[in-house]
C-alpha cells in the first residue's frame, strides 16, 4: 500500500454514529491540510481520499488521490498531518499547513474517548501502519494565552434560520462541533442563499470565507463569501455501507 494515513478504533461497543463521526473529522483533518497544501501551488480545490479498509476490524486507510495531488504532494500532506497530531499531543506549535481547522477535527477526534461513555476505549491514528494513541490531552492543547484569531476556511453543515436585513445571515449547523455558527453574507448572495433555504431546510451547505476562532480554536462566526448546496451529506459512503464493508 503507497504512503497513507490510518484511523484505528478500539472499544467494547463502537455504534454508527460514533463510526460516522470519527469518520467524518478524520476525512475532513485529512482533507483540511491538503487543501492547504494545494492552495499553497496556486490551486483551490476539494482533495478527494481514496478509503480503504482492514477486513474485520475498524481500520480506515486514506490514500491521497494521485490525480488530485502528485506524490510529493501526497507525502507533504501525510507528514503535515502526522507532525500535527504530535505537535498538539506535545502542546507544541504545529507546522504551517496544520491549520485551526484540522486542529478543531483533531480535537474532535480525540473528545469521543471522553464522551463515549467507556464504550470507545482508543482512538489511534498512524502513517503507514505505525500507529499512536490520539489522547484528550491532544485534543485539548489551546494555550492560555492564545488570542481570538480570524482564518480562511470553510464550514459545512445544515441551514437552521435566515435573516434578512442590512446584514443578512443564517445559521449553519457545524457536521463536527453540532454548533450553530452564525454566517454573514453580502445583501448580493441574498437570493442564492433564500433559494437554498426554502428548498429543504435538511439540505446541507458549505460556506466558505473569514472565520473567526475563539482562542480554543472554536469558530465563532463567519463572513461567507463562497456559497456551495451539497444535497444532504454529500457522495460520502454511508455508515451502512461501511460497516457492510468492515465484517
Amino acid at each position: 500500500m503507497a504512503d497513507h494515513l490510518t484511523l484505528k478504533l478500539e472499544g467494547r461497543r463502537i455504534t454508527a454514529k460514533c463510526f460516522q463521526a470519527a469518520y467524518k473529522a478524520f476525512v475532513d483533518m485529512a482533507a483540511e491540510v491538503a487543501r492547504s497544501v494545494a492552495a499553497a501551488g496556486d490551486r483551490d480545490q476539494p482533495i478527494d481520499w481514496l478509503v480503504s479498509v482492514d477486513s474485520g476490524s475498524i481500520v480506515l486507510h486514506l490514500n491521497p488521490d494521485p490525480e488530485q495531488l502528485s506524490p510529493e504532494e501526497g507525502e507533504q500532506v501525510i507528514t503535515v498531518v502526522q507532525d500535527g497530531v504530535r505537535a498538539l499531543r506535545l502542546g507544541t506549535p504545529p507546522p504551517v499547513h496544520f491549520t485551526p481547522r484540522a486542529g478543531e477535527r483533531l480535537r474532535a477526534l480525540a473528545s469521543m474517548v471522553t464522551e463515549s461513555n467507556g464504550d470507545l476505549s482508543a482512538v489511534r491514528f498512524g502513517r503507514n501502519g505505525a500507529q499512536e494513541e490520539v489522547t484528550v490531552a491532544a485534543g485539548a492543547v489551546a494555550p492560555a494565552t492564545r488570542r481570538g484569531y480570524v482564518d480562511l476556511g470553510t464550514i459545512e453543515g445544515k441551514m437552521a434560520v435566515l435573516w434578512s436585513g442590512s446584514q443578512p445571515r443564517f445559521s449553519i449547523v457545524d457536521n463536527v462541533t453540532k454548533r450553530k455558527i452564525p454566517c454573514y453574507f453580502e445583501p448580493s448572495l441574498w437570493d442564492v442563499v433564500k433559494a437554498a433555504f426554502d428548498l429543504d431546510l435538511n439540505h446541507h451547505v458549505a460556506a466558505s470565507g473569514r472565520i473567526a476562532y475563539s482562542a480554543n480554536g472554536s469558530p465563532e462566526k463567519i463572513h461567507m463569501e463562497r456559497f456551495r448546496v451539497l444535497g444532504g451529506r454529500g457522495p460520502r459512503p454511508s455508515v451502512v455501507d461501511m460497516v457492510g464493508i468492515l465484517k
